[in-house]
């Protein structure tokens, strides 16, 4: 049930992909950055892996209510760099770590032209092609 009140919700299509972006916090009197891989990505936010929810005793959650937390993916075409928010997190026992979805919050337009281009490029799959294959999709 829980599942499919999520999927009505989303207002974009997702895109299976493996990525490597930076999450960085960027508050007045602490900044870091760690480096991520994207999972997926939609026109409005990504889901993220990561071994940790806090970097140096900081939580990311907290660092997005705050308006301090930021993704930045690079492709060689250009880049995306926007706060967001972060909408859930939990652990995952199979990968050993946190499964983090983030919403976009400051989709501007180069962002979403980033965004738009790049979904673009990844294949579109039927459901029998996807039994197939890996399911991720490189940024090359």
């Amino acid at each position: 049930m829980t599942l499919n009140w999520i999927h009505q919700k989303r207002r974009h299509k997702r895109y299976d992909v493996l990525w490597k972006a930076l999450l960085e916090i960027d508050s007045p009197d602490f900044n870091d950055f760690m480096l991520v891989p994207i999972v997926n990505i939609s026109r409005s936010g990504a889901l993220i892996h990561s071994s940790q929810i806090y970097m140096h005793n900081y939580h990311i959650a907290e660092a997005a209510r705050n308006d301090e937390l930021n993704l930045i993916i690079h492709s060689p075409k250009s880049e995306l760099d926007s706060k967001v928010m972060v909408k859930r997190y939990d652990w995952n026992e199979k990968i050993q770590g946190f499964h983090i979805g983030v919403e976009f919050k400051d989709i501007c337009s180069k962002n979403q032209e980033f965004i738009d281009d790049i979904v673009k490029r990844i294949p579109q799959f039927d459901a029998k092609d996807l039994k197939e294959c890996s399911g991720a999709h490189s940024l090359q």
